[in-house]
């Protein structure tokens, strides 16, 4: 199992191929994980705000 915006372009050209499609799940988190004497830093709060630009929360 791997996400779907890194196995789409292989799977475009045909070098991969979905199985078990009938088994596939939608998952969409990401987790982040920073050590906490880095919670107040700029850079890691740039990039997870870059993070929640690229991949958006789902709607529930």
């Amino acid at each position: 199992m791997t996400a779907s915006w890194i196995a789409a372009p292989y799977v475009e050209r045909g070098l991969l191929v979905p199985v078990l499609g009938e088994f596939s799940v939608d998952r969409s988190a990401i987790t982040a994980v920073w050590p906490e004497s880095r919670r107040g830093s700029p850079n890691v709060k740039a990039f997870i705000s870059f993070l929640e630009e690229v991949f958006p929360r789902a709607a529930t």
